[in-house]
């Protein structure tokens, strides 16, 4: 019965995401706000962002191509992939355009990482990476994967 609740709530979540590919924001789809995200790449040219629910609970990761400015100079971005927003243990957060690949920095990588009081956070549990080219997020390995803890100090 576990396994029913849970798939009611993933497919409802997979659905929302497929369906954002393709599609320009803002404006965002009906309940969801953009609160989280980091331009990766150049100038900006893409970015990574969650979509939350009024709440402010994480339901979509996406990644997006620059797609011009509205009247106001705002960006508009057009949504090149998305996936649900990983399940995450307690103690874990999703570090994105923070993260290091065997010593060299990558923006592009997206990574479930514990939450430490080290400036590094090495304890990946989950990866991807934007893949420019394809404009996809594809697996990466954990090992080897550090982030930026940037509360670390404060």
């Amino acid at each position: 019965m576990k396994v029913a609740a849970w798939l009611s709530v993933l497919i409802p979540t997979a659905a929302l995401a497929e369906g954002l590919v393709g599609s320009t924001i803002p404006p965002y789809p009906s309940g969801l706000v953009h609160n989280q995200g980091a331009c990766i790449v150049d100038e900006c040219d893409f970015s990574i962002g969650i979509l939350e629910d009024s709440s402010g609970l994480p339901k979509t990761l996406f990644a997006a191509r620059i797609a011009g400015h509205d009247d106001a100079g705002r960006a508009r971005w057009t949504i090149t992939d998305a996936m649900p927003y990983p399940a995450l243990p307690e103690g874990y957060l999703l570090a994105i355009a923070t993260c290091e690949s065997d010593g060299k920095k990558d923006e592009t990588i997206v990574g479930a990482v514990r939450l430490t009081q080290n400036e590094w956070l090495a304890d990946v549990i989950w990866a991807r990476r934007y893949a420019v080219g394809t404009e996809k997020f594809v697996e990466h390995p954990g090992r080897g994967v550090r982030c930026l803890n940037e509360g670390w100090g404060l």
